[in-house]
């Protein structure tokens, strides 16, 4: 089956405008995608009829407000085979989820821990563990890239130790384009018992992501500006159950069982 240019570029409005007398080609998917008139209109139907806080009302629309916002968690879940909805995280994008997991993970990293990256990295997640690392006295490791854009897998390994407490690595290169091997990555830095964080945001577009299937900690992100769909709509998978463990960034009005005046 040929594919339908024509009729997939109908779907997005913003495709018909013309610049400087040419038709609209738009190349820069990786920063931000251009959304189809289906999203377009569920945004528009959201703000004409069931515009409300979420998980924050007990009235109609707020009631409907949630349904769909869980919804959407579902849907994302099964997506990604999450093994359970509450996996799923919401946030703003790619570089909050990151801060957000080096935040907590940075108050358990001590002296003589040492927290494994690539060369490959978005600054986001490179420069938020340097970070993490100069906060607690860790160090970080940098896994050297081939002229050829691939990483060098064995040195990767080589930096692999009992002293390894993260793992952080792209699934897709996004100034490369380089598809890395996450699942045997992985595989190699739970061997030494780290824990490991995949920069999905290249990635997740192109389908087939299974995180049960590659064994990761955070799979980061299902990116709204990826995959066409409202930028109010990003996650962070937490493939376990992290949260015990990280230390709370930010504290507010919801998810609390009990709140006292007292210290």
């Amino acid at each position: 089956m040929s594919f339908d240019v024509e009729g997939v570029r109908a779907q997005f409005p913003i495709l018909k405008r013309e610049i400087d007398g040419n038709p609209l080609v738009y190349l820069d998917n990786a920063a931000t995608t251009q959304k189809p008139q289906c999203v377009i209109d569920t945004l528009v139907e959201y703000y004409s009829n069931y515009n409300s806080n979420v998980h924050r009302g007990a009235h109609r629309l707020a009631d409907e407000a949630t349904t769909r916002y869980e919804a959407a968690r579902d849907c994302v879940a099964g997506f990604i085979n999450a093994r359970a909805r509450q996996e799923v995280i919401w946030t703003s994008g790619t570089t909050e989820a990151i801060n957000i997991v080096a935040h907590g993970l940075a108050k358990q990293l001590q002296p003589g821990d040492e927290v494994v990256v690539t060369e490959m990295e978005h600054h986001a997640n490179i420069v938020t563990w340097q970070q993490a690392c100069l906060s607690s006295g860790a160090a970080l490791k940098v896994a050297p890239i081939f002229d050829s854009g691939e990483l060098d897998q064995t040195a990767f390994e080589q930096l692999l130790t009992n002293k390894t407490r993260l793992v952080a690595f792209p699934h897709v290169s996004n100034s490369l384009g380089t598809v890395n091997p996450i699942v045997a990555m992985t595989a190699k830095a739970k061997s030494v018992g780290a824990l490991v964080l995949i920069d999905g945001a290249q990635g997740i577009a192109h389908g087939g992501v299974d995180v049960q299937a590659i064994g990761c900690d955070f799979y980061i992100k299902i990116t709204a500006d990826s995959l066409h769909i409202n930028t109010a709509v990003s996650d962070t998978l937490r493939a376990i159950d992290q949260h015990q463990r990280a230390n709370r960034l930010c504290f507010c009005g919801h998810g609390h069982n009990r709140v006292h005046s007292a210290q």
